[in-house]
């Protein structure tokens, strides 16, 4: 006759398998190290910017709250638009307005009560206009952001229906360039940037949507108000830009990003 292990004994087993499966994730990561030191050292930078992004990325995702539970309802769709972009004002220097452009997708969860919680990856260019003796010159920052904002419902009107927005937004930087406006860019390296590698903003908004298709179809304009420092307080080019041609028109030495975004939304 078989006998079933006594209640201590259990316990023991347990904790065995317990240990033992705590053993084999710490030898896997161990294993793992040299292989991570050679992807981060030796192939750093052309993977920096996409591992980050690929882990703010799943940041958003996994955010808590963000993914649907039971009774909850999650949409998907796609973003795109325009921004006016600009800088904080700057004395002795003349910063100006600037049109870009901005695309990505979004997740819309479904929560109780009229406000529902807005997720967005976008591609967005940032920037501003100097003019001063040179002429205008053109500094842009392009961000992987992720815009993330509680939506809420207000009354709608005719067939349209009306909300409000109101969240933070993370930026990362992808890459930067200058030009005059004509055919002349200047891609800068790394070391020889003038926008800080991220972002922070504070964002409101306001929209429409239209329900009665297939799809649902907004459109929303959209204020970003940078938090963070985002300019490297360069003085001049410096000697790892000495290349740059616009010593006359210098990016601000304080710099905080200004957007208004005008887009349009399907599916969200």
């Amino acid at each position: 006759m078989r006998v079933a292990p006594s209640e201590p004994g259990t316990k023991a087993l347990h904790k065995r398998d317990h240990c033992a499966r705590i053993s084999r994730v710490i030898a896997a990561f161990v294993l793992l190290l040299p292989t991570l030191y050679l992807v981060v050292v030796r192939l750093l930078p052309a993977l920096f910017r996409a591992l980050c992004a690929a882990g703010c990325l799943a940041l958003v995702v996994l955010f808590p709250g963000a993914l649907p539970s039971a009774g909850q309802s999650v949409s998907f769709g796609v973003v795109a638009g325009a921004n006016i972009v600009t800088v904080s004002p700057e004395p002795n220097l003349s910063t100006g307005f600037r049109t870009t452009a901005t695309a990505g997708g979004g997740m819309l969860v479904d929560l109780p009560g009229p406000v529902d919680l807005q997720q967005e990856v976008l591609f967005s260019q940032k920037g501003t206009a100097v003019t001063e003796t040179f002429g205008q010159v053109n500094y842009t920052a392009s961000y992987i952001e992720f815009p993330l904002q509680l939506r809420v419902a207000l009354p709608s009107v005719w067939r349209l229906d009306l909300f409000a927005t109101g969240g933070g937004s993370f930026g990362l930087k992808a890459f930067e360039s200058q030009s005059t406006g004509s055919t002349l860019e200047l891609q800068l390296p790394d070391e020889g940037s003038f926008f800080e590698r991220t972002d922070a903003s504070a964002v409101v908004g306001f929209g429409a949507t239209f329900d009665e298709g297939p799809s649902p179809l907004s459109v929303f304009v959209r204020y970003m108000h940078g938090l963070r420092e985002v300019s490297q307080g360069r003085t001049d080019v410096g000697p790892d830009i000495d290349e740059n041609p616009f010593r006359d028109n210098p990016f601000p030495e304080s710099a905080q990003t200004r957007t208004i975004t005008l887009g349009l939304m399907i599916g969200l």
